[in-house]
């Protein structure tokens, strides 16, 4: 019936739809399956158009004539058996997924059509070769807790999750192996792994400067709120309340604005957790490692099929007419201690909130420049401004940054 329908309209019929089908996708941040679901249209039809903001809604890549079937080799169903064996048999190869499937299937028949996601998911299925995996369902607490997944987008359109990765340890040493990870929300897919002497600030900075110099500098980075990104606002004796973590100040220093998720929350950092379990699964775990000289030698090789498995183009970001120095919290807004208010904590200061957000989440924007604080809140799409405040920078920090604030 879909099928039917879209063959049925016209150029320009087809050409609003599409579109409008791109602006669910990156304006209104709503899911693929909602979006196939209220518009009625396929899986594919969505995926195919929602590869980039400004893609080219005018092409129709088909290669065949709208509403007739697609044919394919009659051999076609063994080839992508064959493939799926061979990805995960060869040791060189850490994605052997629906798109690293069609990726070496265009390599190996460039005169043959290349078949959908879809069709290779069903012949996967069909061969009880689909490995089965638990998904999380966080649509729940997105919708009813009221995650400002609006607020998060227009910081800007390339976002990079970084994140250390739990500590792992290689037989007969003590010592335990650190890691980096650095998943792109845009592009997607993009991810890279890199060994850290150990969870320290400058290590962390020094590591994350050379992954975005190969891969390009983002709009913004989420981070979660551990020392290495956050420093030390939790302290105490309040010394370090309304200071600019180095973290942060390295990414201003770039134009790139840091994102700090709501404490005790690793769902907040979706991407990250995921290129995480992608690197557990696919890497460490798939191997045993008896030294770090090998472990480097294999992350090579990891980050190589990564750039590969996201379609990695070398991009370099367009200078800024404009940039605001800015740092923004996602922060669940709790009941404080009298039971009266609301309460969030933002760059280790408690800021009073209205009881009637307490339990939900919040997202600060702490304007450096003019040192204003911001906290807005979104449902359903709307944002709100909800508070605004004086939010001078801590005397010791501002010394730092002079760069960006003079």
């Amino acid at each position: 019936l879909i099928l039917h329908l879209l063959s049925s309209m016209d150029k320009a019929s087809m050409e609003i739809l599409r579109k409008e089908v791109n602006r669910r996708f990156f304006e209104k941040n709503e899911s693929k399956r909602s979006i196939m679901r209220e518009m009625d249209v396929s899986w594919n039809f969505v995926h195919v158009w929602t590869q980039a903001k400004d893609q080219d809604f005018t092409v129709d890549a088909r290669g065949w004539k709208a509403g007739v079937s697609r044919k394919h080799p009659v051999d076609i169903k063994s080839r992508i058996i064959a493939i799926r064996e061979r990805l995960e048999e060869d040791p060189d190869e850490f994605f052997s997924g629906d798109l690293a499937i069609q990726q070496r299937y265009a390599d190996e028949y460039p005169a043959d059509p290349v078949p959908s996601i879809d069709y290779i998911n069903d012949i996967i299925r069909a061969a009880g070769l689909a490995k089965t995996r638990h998904k999380k369902c966080r649509g729940t607490a997105i919708r009813y807790l009221c995650y400002p997944q609006h607020c998060i987008t227009r910081v800007g359109e390339r976002i990079a999750d970084v994140d250390h990765i739990g500590h792992k340890f290689v037989g007969g040493v003590s010592e335990p192996v650190h890691f980096l990870s650095v998943a792109y929300r845009n592009p997607r897919r993009l991810r890279c792994i890199q060994r850290v002497s150990g969870e320290t600030t400058e290590e962390t900075i020094a590591i994350t400067n050379v992954i975005f110099d190969d891969l390009g500098w983002p709009d913004a980075v989420k981070t979660d709120v551990g020392a290495p990104f956050a420093g030390r606002t939790d302290r105490k004796d309040g010394k370090g309340s309304r200071s600019v973590p180095q973290f942060a100040i390295n990414l201003l220093l770039h134009e790139t604005t840091p994102i700090y998720g709501n404490p005790r929350s690793p769902w907040n950092q979706g991407t990250g957790e995921g290129s995480n379990s992608v690197f557990g699964r696919n890497f460490w775990n798939a191997n045993e490692y008896t030294s770090t000289t090998m472990i480097d030698e294999r992350l090579v090789a990891f980050n190589a099929s990564a750039k590969k498995y996201a379609c990695y183009e070398p991009w370099i970001r367009k200078k800024k007419d404009s940039f605001v120095p800015r740092i923004c919290f996602i922060r669940r807004a709790a009941e404080d201690a009298w039971g009266k208010n609301g309460i969030i904590s933002v760059a280790g200061e408690q800021v009073v909130l209205s009881k009637e957000y307490i339990g939900y989440y919040t997202f600060s924007e702490w304007n450096l420049k003019e040192e204003k604080l911001e906290i807005f809140f979104e449902r359903e799409g709307e944002i709100q401004k909800i508070e605004e405040r004086e939010f001078e920078i801590h005397p010791r920090s501002r010394e730092r940054c002079t760069h960006f604030i003079a």
